[in-house]
């Protein structure tokens, strides 16, 4: 009995001395971003590096009005990048960085821009409940709200479709500005898209990963067709010119003629687009001199749209 004690307590106390004995963790990928800096005017920005689902975080206060940020990246010892580490657009958000470890391990990060504001980006509305604002194609509107800059370039301005929820960009003016007025801003020389269908649609501001919608819509509709001042007045017979739509677009042009000696003479539409037109001058329109005569471009729905020329044929 007493050798089976003893046996017993030899079992138990081998027992005890093999849980003591230390299990080593599992080895960690060295495939790390191990800091993230945005070097700024008065310092750096560290971006927030979360392991868990592998992205950077960079917030970066509105006042330093960044475009792009230049970044410095300090990896884990033997690691290296896939990508050429570059500046940044502070609107994308297409930017990932493919690290692998000395290990062979492999991790993706995504980077994610934050912009922090004061207040709620806010965008003053063009309707209202009761009215809505119209607008004609390839005209220009202004905007004004709590942008925060006077860098017209580091925002994005589309129109989202109310029926189908497309969104089209805006397009640029050669006058496209920004200034402050009292707490806002306002922003001139957007103009809207000659292309864009007709109908109900949202205004759309973005700013740095932050963006705000118009509460009401406007409505874009086709509007008189105005044309560009024909700054050429010598052609030879034959020939084409093309006109061009000025704040407005062209929809259903059915002709264009020129009076000559108290006659409208007929010059053939070549071809059109919303934005411009090929006019034939006819084959047959004697050469001359005909000094300043009145032309007129004609749009079914629409007023002719009536300006004068100095006219001058020579032969083809």
């Amino acid at each position: 009995m007493k050798r089976i004690q003893f046996l017993y307590l030899l079992l138990l106390l081998t027992g005890f001395t093999a849980c003591k004995k230390t299990i080593a963790p599992p080895a960690l990928s060295n495939s790390k971003i191990l800091e993230y800096n945005v070097p700024v005017s008065d310092g750096n920005i560290a971006g927030v590096i979360d392991e868990t689902d592998q992205t950077i975080t960079v917030y970066i206060p509105f006042y330093y009005e960044l475009n792009v940020i230049d970044p410095k990246i300090k990896l884990a010892a033997g690691a290296t990048i896939k990508e050429t580490i570059e500046p940044v657009d502070v609107l994308s958000d297409k930017t990932v960085y493919t690290v692998t470890g000395a290990d062979k391990t492999v991790t993706t990060y995504k980077l994610v821009i934050k912009i922090q504001q004061v207040n709620p980006l806010r965008l003053d509305e063009k309707s209202t409940a009761a009215e809505i604002a119209q607008y004609g194609m390839n005209t220009g509107i202004n905007l004004v709200g709590n942008f925060y800059t006077t860098d017209p370039n580091k925002l994005k301005v589309s129109l989202v479709n109310k029926a189908t929820s497309k969104e089209t960009d805006m397009d640029k003016g050669d006058d496209y500005t920004i200034s402050p007025i009292e707490e806002d801003y306002n922003l001139s020389g957007l103009i809207i898209p000659a292309g864009i269908d007709t109908g109900l649609y949202y205004i759309k501001v973005k700013k740095s990963g932050i963006s705000t919608q118009s509460k009401y819509p406007i409505r874009l509709s086709f509007v008189k067709p105005f044309i560009v001042v024909i700054t050429a007045s010598t052609f030879k017979q034959g020939d084409t010119f093309t006109i061009k739509a000025a704040n407005s677009v062209f929809v259903n042009l059915t002709g264009f003629t020129v009076t000559i000696k108290g006659q409208p003479v007929n010059f053939p539409v070549v071809s059109y687009s919303r934005t411009e037109a090929v006019i034939k001058v006819p084959e047959t329109l004697q050469p001359g001199n005909y000094g300043l005569v009145r032309y007129a471009a004609k749009f079914t729905g629409f007023s002719d749209f009536n300006d004068t020329i100095n006219l001058t044929i020579t032969p083809k």
